[in-house]
Parts: structure tokens; C-alpha cells; sequence
């Protein structure tokens, strides 16, 4: 049996993963609380050694990102899989025949049909199957490698989506915005420069699609472009990541906003980029059907410096995310109990009260 020493030899020498940007996002409020923290205390032992240790002691912990004497368990759940979850996280229904290394789940408008990334062989395609199981459908030709390859650990800048007629599907392909009918014909580049461009979401009329380009250097902007085509908008204009939008019924684009000297997390900006304001300390925000609520995800860190992980097809070491519920009329957030591993694996709205995901617990 080790003895108390190399216990904490083991503990200490242990590599985290590699971070991705919604890992990175947490590290520097880590970083940032604790160089804070730090001033404060070395300011008040100089003043009293005493007083300073008692306000260590009962300094208040950070409830979104709690962080606990534990180490990562080593027998995790097995993954539950595709399935369509209720506010509180119960099981509502079953999705099967959705291939093990699949992820960026999207269903379709009607509810009949989901749109995802699935691996052939070459690479991870844009595909469509039915909520039964049956009919899986390879749409492209030119998919991601790996989802690594997606920019600065962005997982879900691949993720396909259904314009709200449900007759196009939007999607990003080696650094382009392209889209195509929901047979996968007719398939048509949108942005003008190649290269940079991700995650598309439609506006409620579907004339206008919102993405962020990566613009070199950690900096990521959040565009506009119509579907004809056309010149892009830009509605960012910083040094920071600014990423992963969702376009509200009533016209507000939730994303994540990340980076040194600002506030991290989900704010939200009209169409044309102005009113950006800080909504909650979280990532990847989706809004529900009706506008009223938004659902994001939260990572655990342990006392080691590493984060809760899930081991999926595809990611052995994905961070496991934790889900939660933003009610807008009131500014609540509810922990549903629900996490998936990878933020491409993310919970997507399917009605006002229910999500589909493809769940790890």
C-alpha cells in the first residue's frame, strides 16, 4: 500500500488534458481568481498574519465551476447515448442507430429527422438519419479528419444546421460555410474568403446566417453573411474570442465571449453587434424555441488542476460537461443533472421543454 508520499507524488505528477477553449475559458478565471486572491492575502498578512489566515480560511468558493477536495473518479458511467431529455433531465425517449463516434446531434424542425457528424472512413461527415434508427444518410464528401482539426479546441464548429423550414442544412467544411438542401444536393459555398469560417446558426427568417471566423491568433469574431451570399457583417471587433452563436425567435445572438482582460462567458448582442451585455459565467448557450430559456454547460475542476473527463468514441479524454437551464424572466439557473462528454456533443433544443442529447450520465 503507498504510503502518504507517494500518494501525493501520483496525484501531483499527473497530466491534465490538453485544453480546447472551453477549457481554456475556465483556466484563466482559475488563474485570475487566484493571482486576486493572492494579493489580497499577502496585503493583509502583511498587515496581520492572523486576520489573513482567517480569511483564507473562509474565503467563498466559486458556485458555477466548484472545485473539490476529490479526485477524478476512475470508473466513470458508460455512456448513455442519443437520446431526448425533459427540463429535468428525465429520459422522454430513446434515439437508436446512431452510430458510436457520432456527435453534433441536430434535429430537424419536424422532429422526424436528426442531422449529425458521423466518421466514413475519410473523415466526419455532415449526415441524416431518422429518429427511429433507420435511414443514415452520408451528405459530404470533404469532412474533418478528426474533430480536433476544428479551430482553437472549438468542437462544435462543425456542428450542421437545419434552416427553420427544414428544407436546407448550414454547415462548415475544412474552414468554409456552405449550404445545401437536406438531401444534401445543391450543396454551395456561402463565405467568400476560404479558410476560417465556422458554425453556422440561421436568423428566424432564414435569410441570414450568423458564424465566427478565426482571424488568427485566438482571435475570433462573430459574422453575419446572407444566404444568397453576399459581403460579410462583422458584429465583433476585438482581441478575444468572441464564438459559438445561436440566433434567438426574437432576434438576439447568444456567444461566448473569452480571453484576457474581459468577463468570460455567455453575453448576448442584437443583430448589427450593439447592446452586447454578460448574461452568466458558462459556454456554449442555445436558446430554446420561444426565446424564454437557455441552456449552457459548466466544467468541474478538482484540486489537482484537472477537469472531469468522459472517455467517448472519437475523445477518450473529452472534458465532461455538466448541463444547466438560464430562465431568462427570472435570471435562475437549474442543474438538471445531466452531462455529456465534449462540448460537440452538446444539448440541442428540440420544443420549449425538452432537449436532444447524447448524454454520458
Amino acid at each position: 500500500m503507498p504510503d502518504v508520499k507517494e500518494v501525493y507524488e501520483m496525484v501531483t505528477k499527473q497530466k491534465p488534458p490538453r485544453p480546447g477553449a472551453l477549457e481554456r475559458q475556465w483556466d484563466r478565471q482559475r488563474r485570475s481568481a487566484r493571482n486576486r486572491k493572492m494579493g489580497v492575502i499577502a496585503l493583509v498578512a502583511a498587515i496581520f498574519i492572523g486576520l489573513g489566515v482567517l480569511a483564507i480560511a473562509r474565503a467563498p468558493k466559486n458556485n458555477t465551476h466548484p472545485i473539490t477536495s476529490d479526485t477524478p473518479s476512475a470508473e466513470l458511467v458508460p455512456p448513455f447515448g442519443a437520446q431526448i431529455i425533459d427540463l429535468h433531465g428525465d429520459t422522454v425517449q430513446e434515439i437508436p442507430g446512431v452510430p458510436e463516434d457520432s456527435h453534433s446531434l441536430q434535429m430537424s424542425p419536424d422532429g422526424r429527422t436528426i442531422a449529425l457528424r458521423t466518421w466514413d472512413g475519410d473523415g466526419y461527415q455532415v449526415a441524416t438519419m431518422g429518429i427511429d434508427g433507420t435511414g443514415l444518410r452520408i451528405l459530404t464528401h470533404l469532412g474533418y479528419p478528426d474533430p480536433g482539426e476544428y479551430p482553437a479546441g472549438q468542437d462544435d464548429g462543425g456542428t450542421p444546421a437545419w434552416s427553420p423550414d427544414g428544407k436546407q442544412i448550414a454547415y462548415s467544411e475544412q474552414g468554409d460555410i456552405y449550404v445545401m438542401d437536406a438531401d444534401g444536393s445543391n450543396s454551395r459555398r456561402i463565405t467568400p474568403t476560404p479558410g476560417a469560417d465556422y458554425a453556422p446558426v440561421w436568423s428566424p427568417d432564414g435569410r441570414t446566417l450568423a458564424y465566427y471566423r478565426d482571424d488568427g491568433a485566438g482571435d475570433l469574431e462573430i459574422y453575419t453573411i446572407a444566404v444568397d451570399g453576399g459581403s460579410p457583417n462583422r458584429l465583433t471587433n476585438n482581441t478575444v474570442e468572441d464564438a459559438g452563436p445561436d440566433w434567438s425567435v426574437d432576434g438576439w445572438i447568444l456567444f461566448h465571449r473569452g480571453g484576457d482582460n474581459v468577463r468570460d462567458g455567455t453575453w448576448m448582442m442584437r443583430p448589427d453587434g450593439s447592446h452586447a451585455r454578460w448574461l452568466f459565467d458558462g459556454s456554449d448557450g442555445k436558446w430554446s424555441p420561444d426565446g424564454t430559456k437557455v441552456s449552457f454547460q459548466t466544467l468541474r475542476f478538482f484540486r489537482d488542476g484537472s477537469w472531469e473527463q468522459g472517455d467517448v468514441a472519437g475523445c477518450p479524454d473529452c472534458a465532461l460537461l455538466r448541463m444547466h437551464i438560464f430562465d431568462m424572466a427570472t435570471g435562475t439557473i437549474s442543474n438538471i443533472g445531466v452531462r455529456y462528454a465534449g462540448s460537440r456533443n452538446t444539448a440541442m433544443w428540440v420544443s420549449d421543454d425538452e432537449l436532444l442529447v447524447n448524454r454520458y450520465d
